[in-house]
């Protein structure tokens, strides 16, 4: 009986901050630790439970009645050339660890639109600046991934903040995004 108890215990334990960045799915809205509200339920946290450290910004799409329905991570200022060398390292790098945890991407997109000028190898990180490239993997229910934890997909997108300095966007949404989809609505509508 003891046994039964304590494994009970651990299981328990390891399940309490299993998500993403220690947040799960209806994590409670009043247990975060809310920042500036960017846009309607929409908010910087100051912390999360279990931060990463390749990650320094961190925003949640939270309502009182879903709780956390969507989090989205920002990472450190990433220095590359404007080959974008140093940044496609890290995003395979970070899709490798996310791979390591989630299993492969249902998709995975490095594509330069079609008619850009900016279509030499040197123009990497232009044609990323320009929004006419893009770099990113998704990892979907929808798509066929078997995600834990009720997360519906995972989505890494990499972005150009200069032709030498870029970043990684990761964003987890929840399967009861529509129960905050529609708790925003309900407030839209009522301000009319």
């Amino acid at each position: 009986m003891k046994n039964t108890v304590l494994v009970f215990m651990c299981l328990f334990a390891n399940s309490v901050f299993a998500g993403p960045f220690g947040l799960d799915m209806g994590y409670q809205f009043e247990k975060l630790d809310r920042g500036k509200e960017i846009s309607p339920n929409y908010f910087l946290v100051n912390s999360v439970p279990k931060p990463n450290r390749f990650f320094e910004t961190y925003a949640v799409e939270a309502t009182p009645e879903a709780g956390v329905c969507f989090i989205k991570a920002l990472s450190n200022d990433i220095n590359t050339s404007v080959y974008g060398e140093g940044l496609r390292s890290e995003f395979k790098k970070m899709a490798g660890m996310i791979a390591n945890k989630y299993g492969l991407p249902t998709k995975e997109v490095d594509r330069l639109t079609d008619g850009s000028i900016w279509d030499e190898p040197r123009d990497y990180m232009m044609s990323l600046k320009k929004r006419e490239r893009t770099l990113w993997s998704m990892w979907g229910t929808s798509e066929g991934a078997d995600l834990p934890n009720n997360i519906a997909s995972i989505f890494l997108m990499a972005q150009a903040r200069k032709t030498n300095v870029a970043l990684l966007t990761l964003e987890y949404q929840f399967n009861n995004g529509d129960d905050c989809e529609k708790s925003t609505a309900v407030g839209d509508s009522e301000s009319l």
